[in-house]
């Protein structure tokens, strides 16, 4: 067959982030400000992210070539005033965070279908590439212009992975794929701080085996062995189908660090319920930072009729703890933080209109932060002075809450 060429798929955006500091009530309760102004209009910021992917893929007879490449220009950022004139009285105490990062990659692979005796097999290789240019940075600034420079890293990473399979049809109802994989990654990190800087590479070898029986299309079974540095991944999955319901049963299992169990059911054709619970346990049980933490995901849709749906979910998340370490006059100093837990509510409508050249997506939501992670400044304990380095902390908690209202159109 000759080649298929898809065309590039191109996508972007670029928007501008207006001030959404917190503000002082007293001036909301004054009249000077209104509660969604600011008390420095030059704080926000701006975003943008463009892409292009491309796909080309040859099949002739047994074999089978797939390439694909995709590129990735994204930009944040951000102006803050936190403090307004507390550390500087005469310039202020807003600060800019900035990333920058150029993305590219791409995978191809090859196929060839054969017999090994009575039994169809396949084969195939592949190879993986991706390289990161990230340029991110922390200044001090007044209106947006740059006063100091306080961190202006430029980090490079690129990895190369090679992977070979094969998978045997033994029976109608079992099946092997067996494969390994090699990763090799580099990192290079230039800062203006030279603690920050240097480099070094790694590598890994993954094997996989995986047996998959299907007696009578009622359960599948699947075991993967993953070595990773003495690592034994094990993940066990059974399926049952029958008419009416789908039962679904997962555990993964990594190292006693972390579970997961998730259970999908579905009673009827329209109403389609699933629930997973994950359990992620400490990384160093000696440290002091160490946490475990539960998450629960729980969701719900049912179709009112084709083209109409209901659907609500009930979540929960969290960004782990840890320690951060800076140093002042005094010394080194180790500052721990606790997770940030999060819990989100949604509910909602979708629906298609005017012989499905509508669409519109009705949702209310509800975010819970328990904890919120921010990066704020530490006072000296030598001078009294608050230290140039921004550390990870916990502030208070905090609530968001709304609607959303997204309509889609199909002009032509």
């Amino acid at each position: 067959e000759p080649p298929a060429f898809h065309h590039p798929r191109r996508e972007g955006f670029d928007h501008d982030i207006g001030p959404a500091d917190q503000v002082a009530q007293r001036a909301v309760d004054s009249g000077a400000i209104g509660r969604l102004d600011s008390l420095d209009p030059t704080d926000g910021g701006n975003s943008s992210r463009y892409s292009i992917s491309g796909r080309w893929a040859r099949t002739e007879g047994d074999h089978a070539t797939r390439v694909e490449a995709y590129a990735i220009r994204q930009s944040l950022t951000l102006f803050n005033n936190f403090t307004y004139f507390k550390d500087d009285e005469v310039n202020g105490d807003q600060f800019s965070q900035f990333d920058r990062r150029t993305v590219a990659g791409g995978h191809a692979s090859h196929t060839i279908k054969s017999r090994f005796g009575p039994f169809d097999t396949e084969n195939r290789i592949g190879i993986q590439l991706r390289h990161d240019d990230i340029s991110l940075g922390l200044l001090k600034t007044a209106q947006r212009q740059t006063l100091s420079t306080v961190r202006d890293d430029h980090v490079l990473e690129s990895s190369v992975g090679v992977y070979a399979q094969n998978t045997t049809r033994w029976t109608d109802w079992f099946r092997t794929n067996a494969g390994v994989r090699g990763d090799v990654f580099f990192f290079d990190t230039h800062s203006n701080l030279a603690a920050n800087s240097g480099s070094k590479w790694d590598g890994i070898v993954s094997p996989n085996v995986d047996l998959n029986t299907l007696p009578s299309g009622v359960h599948h079974l699947q075991r993967q062995l993953d070595d990773r540095e003495g690592l034994l991944f094990t993940s066990r999955s059974l399926t049952v189908s029958e008419m009416g319901s789908v039962l679904a049963h997962d555990i993964n299992k990594i190292d006693d660090q972390e579970a997961r169990v998730a259970l999908k059911w579905k009673p009827l054709d329209t109403l389609v319920a699933s629930l997973s619970h994950a359990v992620a346990g400490p990384t160093d049980k000696s440290s002091p930072s160490s946490f475990s933490a539960n998450t629960k995901h729980l969701a719900v849709t049912y179709d009112v009729r084709p083209g109409m749906m209901v659907y609500g979910s009930y979540s929960e998340g969290f960004n782990s703890g840890g320690v951060s370490q800076y140093s002042d006059s005094v010394g080194a100093v180790r500052l721990n933080f606790e997770p940030e837990l999060i819990k989100n509510y949604e509910a909602g409508l979708r629906a298609d209109w005017l012989n499905r050249t509508l669409r519109t997506n009705l949702t209310v939501f509800k975010t819970e932060w328990n904890g919120i992670q921010y990066l704020g400044t530490v006072v000296d304990r030598g001078t009294g002075q608050q230290a140039t380095e921004l550390i990870l902390q916990n502030s208070a908690d905090g609530e968001a809450k709304g609607v959303e209202l997204e309509a889609t159109w199909l002009a032509t």
